[in-house]
């Protein structure tokens, strides 16, 4: 899905062996990138988790993530922040499987790995807790 040399580029970046991870963790980083460039989404969710911990704090990884977790900032209807997201991502991911629940949304995409392995990237956002301990950090990424 993603042309081997910058496969091979991203895999200076990050400490993992398979190639079928490094090019997880780049499609990862795309979809955060092109997610949070949405005014829409920005405002929206509120990235979380291991994903975000070792995205944007921890410097090499302390492991590896899969998938990219997200809270809603505020309580209201989540189907134009889902139409956003399938309308972002669609043009190099295509249309995902998704799930709506009362205490969260799942879209999973799934994809033939570089080396045609299928593979998938997971997408989920809690909708039912809308607070934050501390405040909430901006900007770029934390480490370099």
């Amino acid at each position: 899905m993603i042309p081997e040399v910058f496969i091979e580029n991203w895999r200076k970046t990050v400490p993992w062996q398979m190639t079928e991870q490094i090019e997880q963790d780049l499609m990862i980083s795309r979809a955060l990138v092109d997610l949070y460039n949405d005014p829409h989404v920005k405002d929206a969710l509120v990235f979380r988790g291991g994903t975000a911990l070792n995205k944007l704090f921890i410097n090499p990884p302390a492991r590896y993530s899969e998938d990219i977790d997200f809270v809603q900032k505020n309580a209201d209807p989540i189907g134009q922040t889902i139409d956003a997201i399938r309308a972002l991502l669609k043009p190099w991911l295509g249309d995902p499987k998704w799930k709506i629940t009362q205490r969260s949304a799942k879209l999973i995409y799934k994809y033939e790995s570089a080396n045609k392995i299928p593979a998938k990237l997971k997408i989920e956002i809690n909708t039912t807790e809308h607070f934050q301990v501390l405040p909430l950090a901006t900007g770029q990424k934390i480490h370099k």
